[in-house]
């Protein structure tokens, strides 16, 4: 009965995983195939992200299927071994396998999209809610569940083609004692040497290339060996420390610690990646889908602006228009923004202390003051730092016979991100002086409240003036067009993110089930012989305790550390910050992880307890 209980168990697991595998590309199928997103460029910023969320999707099926065979292939290694002692040739064994297991995949499929219709439904509704759209609604997934039943196929076809020819070349001693026996020794020394290798290459690219696409892996394969090796190396050395003492706990962990130390270190290692891979996506995903806003405000600080671009537009005309438009609405105002050029080509505008100070107090920023010495440099990109004059700049000061040292430095934009490199504010006297050879562009920036909600007034505006603007004689740029694209964008990617975070998530706890089931028979075999010998239920609880705080909360541990410096490196790059987001979600994580601890330990004991003592 024992036996049988362990082979439904077993069967159960790796069709659990199969199921969830499919479910979870069915489900970016039905998205991917979602009639609202066939208007949806496929080289466009969204296109790329549904492409990028199926690749992963696929990847992680292949990874994840081919482990689970293996976990279901190594459980059945006695069976395996016994059904070649009976004389099963090894063709015959190889296709017994090889039919079982496409067996399981197809029930698995079937399984899998039946349940993907049964939930798309509920997806498609987060999907509607998140994204913040309402054309996500339900349809019958034709298309997602042909490429569903393809892809999946070929992928279980391939898989359990090949695998089996790992197992058919086993000896049948080892297969019978493939569930009993200890790991092998760890050779550190090939990782570590290609730890360092990858590590110098990294070192070299980010100093020199930068930029090249191949850098990311790289980053992530020395990630998983650095873990790797972490884990090893901290292990040794905690059975090192430990070993001289007379506990009976502690000599009955570090005997287990020594013979499943490369199981432990792999488990380890690959629920510490995924973990950190997924916390790390959903703070960076979750910042920027909640501050899209703020984001917005640092690259367009104003509602709306309009600039003339050739003689051709009749600015006066437009504004009114515009003015007819957005002045009935709640904290309506304007402002007018002086630019002034010394030449055509250049893009470094000049501007008057005063001028800089009423669009300062226009934005409820602190105003200025500049000497008639001095510069004060305001930056063209949001949140970067204009660092010097530019030459074209300091040549037309310099040939007015004026040197000007810099007094200050500011990273917010007064203008759209990218419309200017940079504007050199000088004091009143200086700019009088100046002015006469310089020629002048305004913009008009537009504020009113609420902006992000309201959609019709600029629509009102685009229509009204088309014809300007598709002559191109003007230019109207909206917050809420960048806004609203950027929060569908964003919000796309949350989703998805979230859905593959979650994906991963799913994945470390299988991995940490099959640590602590697939070999719990052999375990309580050991612990049946030595409670015979003494060991007392509250010495075997505290070492099953022992165990699953090493399994479930060290890997946990490190991928919190591995996830704050994700992030405050990442923090660097950001126009908004991340760190609120990211001590909210820590603290949330440690709450769930306490529970999970409790729960996790306290049902593996109640497992073992039941076939230790009860047996």
């Amino acid at each position: 009965m024992e036996k049988i209980s362990r082979d439904k168990r077993n069967y159960f697991y790796y069709f659990i995983n199969c199921v969830f595998s499919v479910f979870v590309f069915f489900l970016f199928s039905v998205l991917s195939f979602h009639p609202a997103l066939e208007v949806i460029d496929t080289h466009s910023s969204m296109g790329m992200i549904l492409a990028v969320g199926e690749a992963v999707s696929i990847a992680f099926s292949i990874c994840f299927i081919s482990y689970s065979m293996r976990c279901f292939l190594k459980n059945r290694s006695r069976q395996l071994g016994l059904i070649t002692l009976l004389g099963v040739s090894k063709k015959q064994l190889n296709r017994l396998v090889f039919m079982e297991n496409m067996l399981v995949g197809i029930l698995s499929i079937i399984t899998g999209i039946l349940f993907g219709i049964v939930f798309s439904r509920f997806f498609l509704d987060i999907a509607n809610h998140l994204i913040g759209v309402s054309d996500f609604t339900f349809y019958f997934p034709l298309q997602a569940m042909l490429l569903t039943a393809s892809v999946m196929g070929l992928v279980f076809f391939c898989i359990t083609y090949f695998t089996p020819k790992f197992i058919r070349k086993k000896e049948v001693v080892k297969l019978l004692k493939a569930d009993a026996k200890d790991d092998k020794p760890q050779k550190l020394l090939p990782a570590l040497l290609l730890f360092l290798i990858l590590a110098c290459a990294l070192v070299w690219g980010f100093a020199y290339i930068q930029e090249n696409i191949l850098l990311p892996f790289l980053f992530v394969i020395a990630a998983v060996l650095g873990t790797y090796l972490l884990f090893s190396c901290g292990l040794r050395f905690w059975i090192a420390l430990q070993a001289k003492s007379r506990s009976n706990v502690r000599l009955l962990c570090i005997g287990d610690l020594r013979s499943r130390l490369k199981t432990n270190v792999q488990s380890m290692t690959i629920s510490a990646i995924l973990y950190a891979i997924s916390f790390f996506a959903v703070i960076v995903l979750f910042s920027q889908s909640a501050n899209v806003k703020s984001e917005t405000e640092k690259i367009i600080p104003y509602a709306m602006t309009y600039n003339v671009w050739t003689e051709h537009a009749d600015a006066d005309h437009d504004l009114a228009v515009i003015k007819s438009e957005l002045q009935d609405l709640p904290g309506y105002k304007t402002a007018a923004i002086h630019l002034w050029y010394a030449d055509t080509a250049s893009r470094t505008p000049i501007m008057a202390q005063s001028d800089y100070n009423e669009i300062m107090h226009f934005l409820g920023r602190d105003a200025v003051s500049v000497s008639d010495n001095g510069v004060y440099l305001v930056t063209g990109s949001a949140d970067e730092f204009l660092n010097a004059i530019p030459s074209s700049t300091e040549d037309f000061l310099n040939s007015n016979h004026l040197t000007l040292s810099v007094e200050g430095r500011s990273d917010k934009v007064i203008t759209l991100t990218g419309f200017t490199n940079g504007i050199c504010v000088v004091s009143d006297a200086v700019f009088e002086t100046l002015k006469p050879r310089m020629t002048e562009k305004s913009v008009t920036a537009f504020s009113y409240d609420e902006w992000e909600n309201n959609s019709e007034s600029p629509d009102a505006v685009f229509t009204a003036l088309s014809d300007t603007l598709e002559a191109g004689d003007a230019n109207v740029v909206s917050a809420y067009e960048y806004y609203r694209s950027s929060q569908i964008q964003n919000n796309l990617t949350l989703y998805i993110g979230g859905m593959l975070s979650f994906v991963f998530l799913l994945a470390a706890a299988s991995f940490i089930y099959s640590r602590l089931y697939s070999e719990l028979e052999a375990e309580c075999r050991k612990f049946r012989g030595i409670v015979k010998i003494g060991l007392s239920l509250k010495e075997l609880s505290a070492v099953l305790s022992r165990l699953v705080f090493l399994i479930l909360c060290v890997p946990f541990g490190v991928s919190l550390v591995y996830m704050w410096i994700g992030v405050l490196i990442t923090e660097q790059f950001t126009l908004v910050s991340m760190i609120p987001a990211a001590l909210g979600f820590t603290a949330a994580l440690l709450v769930l992880q306490s529970v999970l601890y409790v729960w996790v330990r306290n049902s593996y004991r109640r497992t073992v307890f039941q076939q230790v003592y009860e047996s």
